[in-house]
């Protein structure tokens, strides 16, 4: 029985899928955190209001021999906390995110090395 491959498996938990498509024959994945809130990294109070986005543009292995760009919409949030002295915060799940993320880009520049070793030189298909 033949499985599907569905968009859920390749992405990590946490995150939701916003847009794929193909742009100049390389798979370009947009995920953002489901969270609505986190925690103020200084006094631990819950910050719910967004204070900006901005996109974190990752590399991943090849996905059916075509090159993939992750991008991950990060959020950045606002602590409401009277007497807290940090008043703008990223989303903490985002070290976590390009973490297990340039774990994957290691490897595809290591596939993609492995993929040079075996491509001749132009010196070599001369002769």
């Amino acid at each position: 029985m033949a499985r599907s491959l569905r968009p859920s498996t390749l992405i990590p938990a946490g995150l939701a899928l916003v847009d794929a498509q193909v742009e100049d024959g390389r798979a370009v994945i947009t995920v953002r955190s489901c969270g609505d809130e986190t925690a103020c990294p200084d006094c631990g109070a819950a910050a719910r209001r967004v204070h900006s986005r901005y996109v974190r543009i990752l590399a991943d292995l090849p996905l059916g021999g075509r090159a993939v760009r992750l991008q991950f919409v990060a959020r950045r949030f606002r602590c409401d906390a009277a007497l807290c002295p940090r008043r703008i915060f990223g989303f903490r799940g985002s070290r976590r995110v390009v973490t297990e993320w340039a774990t994957r880009r290691r490897r595809a520049e290591e596939a993609n090395l492995e993929r040079l070793k075996r491509t001749p030189s132009a010196r070599t298909v001369a002769r």
